[in-house]
């Protein structure tokens, strides 16, 4: 780490990562201040960083099944997810915050169920080709037409939201953003959509036509697209995903 001034590079001292560790050259500014000067270039480095990489989302060659019995398996996720509803809501669960402000299904794809079910009602704005007429569908309702396209596979969404979904008018592969970046949150049966093992049965497939199944049922084929499905539904214009093909 050096510092600059007009004429020369000027080595104020060294910073190791791994241990957080600053050691200040002798002889060059007090220990105080070059302790001070480095952290504050880390700082703005990292800053630097995260600016550059935000809106790119990285997912691995193999992506996890997702096994759980339900979305969330810890209580607080749900008092923390109903505090939500309110603009005033508690931010105090870091987990479920940083869940929500990074989009990210996460390099093996763990991530997309519970980001599926916080953002299922949030509402999609459609990108027609032909530019001619805008059209608007609930995030679930995005994620059950790719489904149904790639897996035969639809996720069971409700009566309002299937009449449009399955209408001629919803093309087989929309193509469309989230008009709200705060998630719109369930408030009819909340627990069942994001607790127990009613939040997990939303799969029909044409094996088990009459009784929606759980993520674990499914074959191998379909956990290693849904995390994909997911991502690209929460992504905004100009982001990037980048998938690895090993």
């Amino acid at each position: 780490m050096s510092g600059v001034d007009s004429e020369n590079l000027v080595e104020i001292g060294t910073y190791r990562q791994s241990n957080d560790e600053v050691k200040p050259t002798a002889g060059i500014l007090d220990e105080e201040c070059a302790r001070l000067f480095i952290k504050t270039a880390c700082k703005r480095i990292r800053e630097l960083q995260e600016m550059v990489l935000d809106g790119f989302f990285y997912i691995s060659a193999i992506r996890k099944p997702f096994t759980q019995s339900a979305i969330f398996e810890d209580d607080r996720a749900f008092h923390y997810l109903s505090e939500l509803k309110n603009e005033d809501g508690n931010w105090s669960w870091p987990k479920i915050k940083a869940l929500i402000t990074s989009r990210d299904v996460s390099s093996q794809g763990e991530k997309a169920w519970p980001l599926e079910r916080i953002f299922a009602l949030n509402s999609m704005s459609l990108e027609n080709l032909d530019k001619k007429s805008k059209q608007k569908m609930r995030f679930e309702g995005y994620i059950s037409k790719w489904t149904e396209t790639l897996l035969n596979t639809k996720v069971v969404v409700d009566e309002t939201d299937a009449a449009g979904i399955y209408s001629t008018n919803i093309p087989a592969s929309p193509i469309g953003f989230l008009l709200e970046e705060r998630p719109k949150l369930a408030v009819e049966g909340e627990y069942e959509h994001y607790m127990g093992e009613a939040s997990t049965e939303k799969l029909i497939h044409p094996c088990f036509p009459d009784q929606p199944q759980t993520p674990k049922q499914m074959s191998s084929g379909f956990h290693q697209l849904f995390p994909l499905i997911v991502q690209t539904g929460l992504m905004r214009k100009f982001e990037i995903m980048a998938i690895a093909n090993f």
